[in-house]
């Protein structure tokens, strides 16, 4: 078998990589060159050995989507969901798995998309579970009563229902499969783009291509269309206005400004309005900030990065501090990703492809 060749060098360089990130809080590029430089060589000596299983529609797949996957990674980091180095270990573990491997949620060229998954989901659901067990029942109720405004439901369900739509055409066109965390992803990538890509008020795009999808697709008159967009639209309700704000305040602490140092990730974003600076909270890029009533771009002292902070940063911000009119700033407690993108990356392996999926498959009901 194929993973044979491959996964000694997963172990070390999963290994390594979390170590480094655990100890110095950064991914070597040198790691990631000689995963790559070890993958391409190790193809070659298959392809020279003629293993029909390497045959030429295997490499341009392979290396199709390792390009995808560059772009994906770079998507995310533009996102603001992890940093340079994350998106980097992404690329080198892609090229690492073997197609062969994933036999359950394939997608063609899109295969790496299930790291991500057996990923970004058993993370979610521990810091889910570490939400949960460190608040009481009175700030569940509270942060729970604030996801149920029904202003703020109304816009998500025209904003899901418009590009969910737009996404399956996209899909159907390249004749690529979906699946629901696929979908739930790029709809949250999407977000992040509409506000900063375009001028365009995203409420307005959604309400057109909404309106189009009315006159268009006859499918939405439907109990399943129904049911699969209520899922959806609850997914989303719970991620971005229970959770994320929930997490909002767990998850972040107060520092001082004189004793902010660089990689430090800010969980407040500073800008001036009419000569004062102010602040207010992070929560990811997103399109919701338009919803909110900040239509206007507001003018940042830093401009928002998952890298953190950096020295000019702090520098200026200590330069900047009795103007501010504040004395501290909420700050993220960040975790390193190396770790679990490992841990993803060897679930992919064990479960053959997508873990849920193969799970749901597996089970005996």
């Amino acid at each position: 078998m194929i993973i044979y060749w491959f996964l000694p060098a997963i172990l070390i360089f999963g290994f390594i990589t979390s170590y480094t990130d655990l100890k110095e809080g950064k991914i070597k590029n040198k790691y990631i060159i000689m995963a790559l430089a070890y993958s391409f060589i190790i193809y070659l000596i298959l392809i020279i050995l003629n293993r029909s299983t390497v045959r030429a529609g295997y490499f341009i797949e392979l290396l199709i989507m390792c390009m995808l996957s560059l772009v994906l990674g770079f998507i995310i980091w533009y996102a603001g969901l992890w940093t340079a180095g994350d998106a980097k270990l992404f690329l080198a573990y892609s090229s690492l798995v073997p197609l062969s491997v994933y036999k359950y949620g394939h997608i063609q060229y899109f295969d790496s998309t299930n790291i991500l998954i057996n990923t970004f989901i058993p993370v979610f659901l521990f810091l889910f579970a570490t939400l949960l067990f460190k608040t009481n029942l009175e700030q569940k109720i509270f942060f729970l009563k604030k996801a149920c405004n029904p202003k703020r439901i109304l816009e998500l369900a025209v904003f899901l229902f418009a590009f969910s739509w737009l996404i399956k055409i996209l899909f159907q066109f390249v004749k690529i499969p979906l699946n629901y965390f696929l979908i739930v992803f790029i709809l949250f990538l999407i977000m992040v783009f509409l506000e900063k890509l375009t001028s365009l008020s995203p409420l307005k795009l959604t309400i057109v291509i909404g309106f189009l999808r009315l006159l268009t697709d006859s499918s939405i008159f439907s109990l399943t269309f129904l049911t699969e967009f209520l899922f959806l639209l609850i997914t989303f309700i719970l991620l971005r206005f229970f959770i994320l704000n929930m997490g909002f305040y767990m998850f972040t602490k107060e520092m001082d400004v004189k004793l902010l140092e660089p990689g430090m990730v800010p969980a407040e974003a500073l800008y001036e309005e009419d000569g004062e600076y102010k602040k207010e909270k992070l929560i990811f890029y997103s399109l919701f900030s338009y919803l909110e009533g900040q239509t206007k771009k507001k003018k940042y002292l830093i401009e928002p990065t998952s890298e953190g902070l950096t020295e000019e940063n702090v520098m200026k911000l200590k330069r900047l501090e009795k103007k501010l009119g504040f004395e501290h700033i909420k700050i993220q407690q960040t975790t390193p990703f190396a770790p679990y993108m490992f841990f993803g990356t060897l679930l992919t392996i064990a479960l053959k492809g997508n873990a849920f999926i193969a799970i749901r498959l597996l089970l005996p009901f």
